[in-house]
């Protein structure tokens, strides 16, 4: 029987006087977890990661002793940018869900779900679908995502890799 250390967690919705605290988790990242912040360049100045904190409308992360271990962002792009469209078909989609390098498989990614989707569900007025894209090449999250009922959609090339686009829909 294997034993798993239940560690204390605090989770977090990320604000503007949290740009220390997401520069360093950036700084972490490895080569491939880098290709998904390719727009705000790779040098992480306080002016990008700002404007990273301010370009999504929940940033959820999950804090172990005062560092950002996992990162989830969730945005409401039609709704946001189209408020004069009826949209009778409401959608959001989930960015950049990324765990620190060295501590996968420890349910970080499992607990941000959760908590993506569970915010999701509170939103008004009420979101139908949940999209996401990952990396065909991260079995791990593909099938994270899977368990929780995500299905593949699409199959598509970006910058040299395959990518899924995944889809929930909420009941």
């Amino acid at each position: 029987m294997t034993e798993r250390k239940v560690r204390k967690m605090l989770i977090k919705e990320l604000g503007k006087k949290d740009v220390a605290l997401l520069q360093t988790f950036l700084l972490w990242l490895t080569p491939t977890a880098l290709k998904t912040w390719y727009h705000y360049g790779t040098t992480f100045t306080r002016q990008n990661v700002e404007t990273i904190l301010a370009n999504s409308d929940y940033k959820l992360a999950c804090l172990e002793k005062n560092k950002i271990v996992a990162l989830g962002h969730l945005h409401d792009f039609a709704w946001k940018f189209y408020p004069e469209r009826e949209i009778h078909h409401r959608r959001v989609r989930i960015c950049r869900l990324g765990i620190v390098s060295g501590i996968t498989g420890q349910g970080y990614g499992t607990l941000l779900l959760m908590e993506l989707i569970e915010k999701s569900r509170l939103l008004k007025p009420p979101v139908e679908e949940i999209y996401l894209s990952v990396s065909a090449e991260n079995k791990a999250a593909v099938k994270l995502y899977s368990n929780f009922g995500f299905k593949i959609i699409q199959e598509f090339n970006d910058r040299a890799q395959t990518n899924y686009e995944m889809v929930k829909k909420l009941d």
